[in-house]
């Protein structure tokens, strides 16, 4: 965990850069901003999901999407999944909306076509 650095941004202005002092073990939130990727989403929550260091919960922001991804998303919502869905807003707001969901002390962003590597 020493090597690990994030950057913590407040009103644009870069207030830490190490994670001395938080306790990522037990409080992060990750969100899933996607469109469309129905097909993608599956192995990305997997990824999520499988992690050692397990997030405290996920939030999967669907921008509008006109394939299957309720589909998919509604097979995830047993293991704590949060699926909101929005009009077709773009990909920056459905982060945002994300963010704002977010109930953790820190959040990763994790895009829906993304593989996380085993921790």
């Amino acid at each position: 965990m020493a090597n690990l650095v994030y950057h913590l941004y407040v009103n644009g202005e870069m207030v830490k850069d190490t994670l001395e002092g938080l306790d990522v073990t037990k409080n992060f939130s990750v969100v899933i901003p996607t469109h469309n990727r129905s097909e993608l989403l599956m192995a990305t929550l997997d990824c999520v999901l499988l992690q050692e260091l397990a997030p405290s919960e996920v939030i999967v922001v669907d921008d509008g999407s006109t394939d299957d991804t309720p589909a998919v998303l509604a097979r995830y919502a047993s293991r704590g999944v949060r699926h909101i869905r929005i009009g077709n807003s773009g990909h920056l707001a459905a982060r945002n909306i994300g963010l704002r969901e977010a109930r953790a002390e820190l959040v990763a962003f994790c895009d829906s076509d993304d593989l996380w590597q085993p921790s």
